[in-house]
């Protein structure tokens, strides 16, 4: 990893606007993929004493806003929720930008690996983060959903047609003709449901995951190596690699199914979540209570609840929870800074998220007034004026001038 160039003084005045100088480093750290070893933080500890200097760049301050979700994706380190207003908020990693979506209204949101879509709400499609393969240049034209998978993004069209943009080296951007009501785009494979009820698939097929049984479908999720689909009569079914238990599908009737990375997860009748795979660990993490979505990401999953907040969960023991915490409460500002973001929060508190890989895993303690994020550290500004600044998991002093 490279080190960050030299950072100067900062500098806080009457009236002030609280700023984190960005660093000079501009390499993108190598993005996680599914297959990649969970990224472990070490404990947060003192470190040296840096003096900064801020530029005058301002917070972005905002009235307060409640987070009132109505859908949300986990992808692979990072997730989205759409609110509703129409605004959609990621949090997670964002090497690549994959979490800071753009403003307007928006109708859907789907998180890929290093990639982020959403459906806006004229019927365009708008994608950020990582395009090495050109899969966040969407194509022209209205649609009526978005899917973001492994290095592709696939759209169902306002005619009923399915397009493919991004990485084609298994075939599956070429989506068959037909009229179809959903698509959901894997890694390497995608599935479509056709206006008959069927499920049709296309591109990667090592495990039969491009495979899908017959019958009338009401919903299909492409996963990593395994697909999923809710059939007519509510029971849930799955396909391709099973070397997870991925495809043992938890006996019931269920309103919602995701297939993730190795596990896969449903929405029951009674609203309650199961989850199953990465054998064995996914139905041990599940929280209790009632949800209307869900979500199989990465190594970690995200559930929608009915009071409009989200809760998400990791098979992972080693990983951190900061990269898959999902914003709930109120945010009274927000500052986006080079690799992550920084919002002030309601009750006082900072929250963070992006940078490094992962979420600001080290916060100060205490309540705040103002917040600011640069490249590779944010600063807060405390009620009795003094500033708290820190890195990813260590904290930092800051040289104040009076």
């Amino acid at each position: 990893m490279r080190r960050a160039g030299p950072l100067g003084r900062l500098a806080v005045s009457a009236g002030l606007v609280l700023v984190a100088s960005a660093c000079t480093d501009t390499t993108p750290p190598n993005a996680a993929t599914p297959e990649a070893s969970p990224v472990v933080v070490p404990e947060a500890s003192p470190g040296p004493v840096v003096p900064l200097e801020v530029p005058s760049l301002p917070v972005v301050a905002t009235e307060p806003v409640d987070y009132a979700f109505v859908a949300m994706s986990a992808g692979s380190g990072h997730s989205c929720g759409l609110l509703s207003d129409g605004a959609i908020t990621c949090w997670g990693r964002n090497h690549y930008g994959q979490a800071q979506p753009p403003g307007g209204s928006f109708r859907a949101v789907s998180a890929g690996v290093k990639h982020s879509c959403g459906l806006r709400s004229d019927a365009t499609i708008v994608c950020w983060g990582d395009n090495e393969h050109g899969h966040t240049d969407a194509p022209g034209g209205s649609f009526t959903a978005v899917s973001a998978g492994w290095g592709y993004s696939c759209g169902v069209r306002s005619d009923a047609r399915v397009t493919c943009w991004g990485m084609n080296g298994s075939g599956q951007k070429d989506a068959p003709a037909g009229t179809f009501t959903a698509v959901s785009a894997g890694d390497g494979h995608s599935c479509g449901l056709l206006s008959d009820g069927a499920i049709t698939c296309w591109g990667r097929n090592h495990y039969g995951q491009a495979q899908p049984p017959g019958g009338s479908f009401t919903a299909v999720s492409a996963g990593s190596l395994h697909s999923c689909g809710l059939r007519g009569d509510a029971t849930v079914v799955c396909w391709g690699d099973n070397e997870e238990s991925q495809l043992d599908v938890p006996a019931g009737t269920f309103t919602a199914v995701s297939a993730g990375f190795r596990s896969s997860c449903g929405v029951r009748s009674d609203s309650s979540v199961a989850c199953w795979g990465w054998s064995g660990a996914a139905e041990r993490q599940v929280p209790a209570g009632e949800f209307v979505g869900v979500s199989a990401g990465g190594s970690y999953s995200c559930g929608l609840r009915g009071d409009a907040t989200i809760s998400c969960w990791s098979y992972d023991y080693s990983r951190t929870v900061e990269d898959f915490v999902p914003p709930n409460g109120s945010r009274v500002a927000i500052s986006a800074g080079g690799l992550k973001s920084c919002e002030l929060r309601g009750d006082g508190t900072i929250r963070c998220w992006g940078g490094g890989g992962h979420a600001v895993a080290y916060t100060p303690a205490g309540t705040f007034v103002a917040v600011s994020a640069g490249r590779n550290h944010a600063c807060g500004l405390r009620g009795d004026a003094t500033v708290s600044c820190w890195t990813g998991t260590v904290s930092i002093q800051a040289d104040v001038l009076t």
